[in-house]
């Protein structure tokens, strides 16, 4: 009778000798008795865990790019599974996983925002209806910061209220941009002339005022917008101007 050692040397020199052979048969028997083999490696696995996992490591340190498309191959053949797993974990680890993103978005801004920008072009509804959902549900945290970003940009405060007022009137809104671009330009010089009296006022103290007023139909666009001291602003109010014409000394051509 031939010892283990004979037996594993004549099975060695069988192998080498029939190298195909060996492979289709060990690759049949492995598609044969998959869930078989998978139980008998995980529990193997489980018995030396810590030999295991250094093995593991080891083969990940040796091979980085195949260790690399092995995980990416996984991850792309099992999405939910994937993502079922990680909002497991944040969800006992939320403040480790919050500050990871944290500093991955700032280790890496570019790409996070360029990743951003184009998630919420292609979920223009769906940012809609979070971004609703959040104001809901902390509606005071967010009055608190606009009141606080309007209390140091009353720029910002005076351009929303016509924004909101022109959406309100559904009155056509014209390019945004134009419009800042404009109102930064005369802003940025010392005085200004009134567009209704012609006077030279202060340019902090003069207002934007609708030449057709939005409650009677008129634009928000650079082409019905003028420059007007507060005066006159306040005066005008919301009347057309065929009867602000007729208030001031020197009536305006349109």
């Amino acid at each position: 009778m031939r010892t283990k050692e004979q037996l594993r040397a004549s099975q060695a020199a069988y192998c080498a000798r029939h190298p195909d052979r060996v492979r289709a048969t060990r690759a049949a028997y492995a598609a044969r008795n998959r869930d078989k083999i998978r139980a008998k490696k995980s529990a193997r696995r489980l018995e030396n865990l810590e030999k295991a996992r250094a093995d593991d490591l080891r083969h990940r340190s040796k091979n980085p790019e195949k260790t690399r498309a092995s995980q990416s191959k996984w991850r792309n053949a099992n999405k939910e599974k994937v993502r079922a797993r990680r909002a497991k974990y944040n969800a006992k680890n939320a403040h480790k996983a919050r500050a990871y993103s944290k500093a991955y978005h700032w280790a890496n801004r570019e790409k996070a925002l360029a990743y951003n920008k184009a998630y919420r072009a292609a979920n223009v509804d769906k940012e809609r209806i979070r971004k609703a959902a959040y104001r809901i549900a902390n509606i005071k945290h967010v009055r608190a910061r606009w009141a606080a970003y309007y209390a140091t940009n009353p720029e910002a405060q005076i351009k929303a209220r016509h924004l909101r007022r022109a959406r309100v009137m559904n009155a056509i809104t014209g390019n945004l941009k134009t419009i800042a671009a404009w109102e930064k330009s005369w802003k940025s010089k010392k005085f200004a002339v009134c567009y209704w009296c012609s006077v030279r006022v202060l340019s902090r103290k003069c207002h934007v005022d609708h030449i057709h007023p939005i409650s009677k139909n008129g634009a928000h666009s650079i082409e019905n917008l003028c420059i007007s001291c507060a005066l006159c602003n306040l005066r005008k109010s919301a009347s057309t101007i065929d009867i602000w014409n007729n208030q001031i000394k020197q009536p305006v051509l349109l």
